[in-house]
C-alpha cells in the first residue's frame, strides 16, 4: 500500500472519531441552564431550587449546571462512524501483513492496484507490477481485466512523470505472448519505448549558431528487451522557420545524415569506400536497464548526439519554439540502405517506422545582449592562462579545397594557403571563447574560433587518438629502451583557416573574447574577458595530408600519422640495433692457399 494512502486512511479514522464525539455531544440550541448530569432544562427553577427536579442531583456544586441545552446530531455520528469503520479493514490488513511478513498486495483488489500504479514510486511500482504478473500467470484475470491492465501500463509508459519499472514492460511482453495485445496497443508500446529529450542552448543570437543535444533519458521497455534503431532527422524548425544544419556536421559518419547513399550490414559502402563496422552508422540502443545518457553509438567516435543549426537571420528577437521531428526505424537484421538521408529496409522486410516530435522554447537575442557572463581575472590567472594558450608554432600548408553540394558531389577545387595553430585547453583557470586572428605585416586575418566549451558543429577531439598516441619498449642487453607519444588530443584544439597571400615566417596571434563563439557552445555559462596577443610565433612548413571541404570536418592540420611513422622508424632502428648487438661473431674464413681436405666416401 502506498504510504500516502495509509496516512490518508489513518487521518480519516481520526476525523471519524472527532465527528462521533461532536455528534454525540450535540449542537447548542438555547442558553437555558441545564443540569449537567441529566441534561434537564432548569429554566424557571434554577437558581431557586438546590436540587434537580429530574434526577435529584445537587445544583450548588461546582460545574453542576451548564449553560445551553444541546441536541444530538445523528447524521454527524453516522458519518463519523463510517470514517472510523471503513479504513479498519485495509489498515488491519496492513497491520496483519506487517506482523506476519506477508505481501499486502496479494489481498488488494485489481482496481486498487491499478489506481496505485498511476501514483506509485519506483520501488512500489515494481511490487505492484510483480503482483499483476503473478495473477496473469495464475490466470486469475478476466479478459476485460487483462485489457484494463494493458491500457493502464501503456498510460504509465506514456507519462514520463510517472515511475516506470521494467516489470510493466514484462507484462506487455506477456500479453503479446498470450495473444491479447492488439496491433494498436503494440504500436503504441513500441512508439513510447524511447524517452528522448531535447536540450538546446536556451539563449542564442540572431543569425548565429543554435547547438542542441538529443538525449535518451530512459528506455521504457522490459528488462530483457533490446532494440537497435536508426535515427533520421525529419524536420527542424525555430519559430516556424525551417532550420539548416551546420555544414560541418554533414559527414560520412553522421547518424542524422541528410544526403548521400549509405548501406549497412556486415560491411557498408559510401562513395566506393568500405566501412569496417556498420555501427559507425550510429544506432540508438533502446534496451531495458541500460544507463541513462546520450545516444549509444558503439564504434562511432565522431558523433555524440549533438546538433548544430544556423539561426535564421530574419527571425525576430524573442522566445521561439525549437521543434525537432525524428524518425526511428528498427535496424533490419540483414542490413538496410539509406538514400538521401532516409533509411530504407531491404526488400521484403516488414519494418515499422515511428516518429518522435520534441518542442523546447529558445530565446533569440540581438548582438547587443550578452548570452554568457564575463569573468575578470587577476594578474596571476591572466599569466597562467597566457602560458597555457600560447602556441609554440603556426603550421603553413597548401591543400586542395573542394566545394561540395549537399550530396557530397565535388563542384570545384582550388589550392588554398592556410595556417594551423594548436592550443592546449587543459587546466585553464577560466572558460574561454575567442575569435582567433593572425597578424603579419600590419594586416590582421581571422582564421577561426577557439573555445574550451563543447561545440556541436566540431569533430570530437579524440577522433584520431588511436593513430597519434603510442608507447613501446625494447630490451637490449638488459637495458630497456622505450619511446612514447605525449599527444593529448582530448585537450588540444586546432584552429585552422585560409590566409591571403604567401605565408610569412612569423605572425602575431591574437585572441579576442567573443560572445558569439560562447553562444555556439552547448555548455559555456561564463568566459574570461582577457584579450591576448602572442607576438612572434614562428611559422613552420607542414605537408598537408588530406583534402579539406567547405562542408566537411577541418582536415587542414598536421598529418596525424606522422608521429606513428616516426615511432615505427624508431622501433625499426632499435630492433636493428638489437640484432646487431646480439648477432654472433662470424667465423674466420680459411686462407685460400691452405689445402682443402680431400672428400671421403666413408670409413676405409
Amino acid at each position: 500500500m502506498l504510504p500516502s494512502v495509509l496516512v490518508l486512511l489513518l487521518v480519516a479514522m481520526i476525523v471519524g472519531v472527532v465527528l462521533v464525539v461532536v455528534g454525540l455531544k450535540g449542537r447548542r440550541i438555547n442558553d437555558h441552564p441545564v443540569c449537567k448530569q441529566c441534561h434537564f432544562d432548569l429554566l424557571g427553577t434554577y437558581p431557586e431550587v438546590v436540587t434537580c427536579p429530574e434526577c435529584g442531583a445537587g445544583l450548588k456544586r461546582d460545574n453542576a449546571v451548564v449553560q445551553g441545552a444541546r441536541k444530538k446530531m445523528p447524521a454527524v455520528v453516522t458519518v463519523g462512524a463510517l470514517l472510523v469503520l471503513t479504513p479498519l479493514l485495509p489498515v488491519g490488513a496492513v497491520a496483519f501483513t506487517i506482523l506476519t511478513g506477508s505481501d499486502v498486495n496479494e489481498i488488494k483488489p485489481l482496481g486498487l492496484i491499478l489506481w496505485e500504479a498511476r501514483r506509485a514510486e519506483p520501488v512500489q511500482a515494481a511490487k505492484l507490477a510483480d503482483e499483476v504478473m503473478n495473477r496473469i500467470l495464475a490466470k486469475k484475470l478476466s479478459p476485460s481485466q487483462y485489457q484494463n491492465v494493458i491500457e493502464t501500463v501503456l498510460d504509465v509508459q506514456e507519462d514520463r512523470q510517472l515511475a516506470w519499472t521494467d516489470s510493466w514492460g514484462a507484462i506487455i511482453d506477456r500479453a503479446d505472448l498470450d495473444g491479447v495485445l492488439t496491433p494498436t496497443q503494440k504500436a503504441r508500446y513500441t512508439g513510447q519505448a524511447a524517452v528522448l529529450d531535447l536540450q538546446p542552448r536556451p539563449k542564442v543570437y540572431m543569425g548565429g549558431v543554435l547547438p542542441a543535444y538529443v538525449s535518451l533519458i530512459e528506455s521504457r521497455v522490459a528488462a530483457n528487451s533490446a532494440e537497435l534503431v536508426h535515427v533520421s532527422l525529419k524536420a527542424a524548425t525555430l519559430g516556424g522557420k525551417e532550420l539548416t544544419r551546420r555544414p560541418e556536421q554533414v559527414s560520412s559518419f553522421d547518424p542524422f545524415m541528410t544526403g548521400g547513399i549509405r548501406m549497412s550490414g556486415l560491411a557498408g559502402m559510401r562513395g566506393g569506400t568500405a566501412m569496417q563496422n556498420a555501427s559507425d552508422m550510429g544506432f540508438l540502443s533502446i534496451a531495458g536497464r541500460r544507463p541513462v545518457g546520450r545516444f549509444a553509438f558503439p564504434g562511432s567516435s565522431t558523433f555524440d548526439g549533438s546538433l548544430a543549426f544556423d539561426v535564421p537571420k530574419d527571425l525576430p528577437p524573442g522566445t521561439h519554439d525549437l521543434e525537432l521531428t525524428l524518425e526511428l526505424m528498427p535496424a533490419a537484421r540483414n542490413g538496410f540502405v539509406i538514400i538521401n538521408g532516409m533509411p530504407q529496409p531491404p526488400p521484403g522486410a516488414n519494418v515499422e517506422k515511428r516518429t518522435v516530435t520534441m518542442r523546447v522554447p529558445v530565446e533569440v537575442v540581438d548582438e547587443s545582449q550578452q548570452v554568457v557572463n564575463v569573468v575578470a581575472l587577476d594578474d596571476e590567472k591572466k599569466k597562467a592562462l597566457a602560458e597555457r594558450l600560447r602556441p609554440s608554432t603556426a603550421r603553413r600548408q597548401q591543400t586542395v579545397r573542394n566545394t561540395v553540394d549537399s550530396r557530397g558531389r565535388v563542384l570545384s577545387s582550388d589550392i588554398q594557403n592556410s595556417l594551423s595553430l594548436d592550443f592546449n585547453i587543459a587546466d585553464l583557470p577560466a572558460p574561454i571563447a575567442y575569435d582567433v586572428f593572425v597578424r603579419a605585416e600590419g594586416k590582421e586575418q581571422w582564421i577561426g574560433t577557439l573555445t574550451s566549451g563543447k561545440q556541436a558543429d566540431q569533430p570530437v577531439p579524440d577522433v584520431n587518438s588511436s593513430f597519434s598516441q603510442f608507447s613501446f619498449s625494447v630490451n637490449i642487453n638488459g637495458i630497456q629502451q622505450s619511446s612514447s607519444s605525449s599527444s593529448d588530443l582530448a585537450n588540444t584544439r586546432t584552429v585552422s583557416g585560409p590566409i591571403e597571400g604567401s605565408s610569412p615566417e612569423r605572425v602575431d596571434v591574437i585572441l579576442r573574447p567573443s560572445q558569439k563563439v560562447a553562444a555556439s557552445t552547448l555548455n559555456l555559462k561564463e568566459i574570461a574577458e582577457t584579450e591576448f596577443v602572442f607576438e612572434g610565433v614562428d611559422v613552420t612548413a607542414d605537408q598537408g595530408w588530406g583534402t579539406s571541404s567547405r562542408r566537411g570536418s577541418d582536415l587542414l592540420g598536421a598529418d596525424p600519422f606522422a608521429e606513428l611513422r616516426r615511432a615505427q622508424e624508431e622501433h625499426s632502428r632499435l630492433i636493428e640495433e638489437l640484432r646487431r648487438r646480439t648477432r654472433p661473431p662470424e667465423k674466420t674464413p680459411r686462407p685460400p692457399d691452405q689445402p682443402q681436405p680431400a672428400p671421403t666416401d666413408g670409413p676405409s
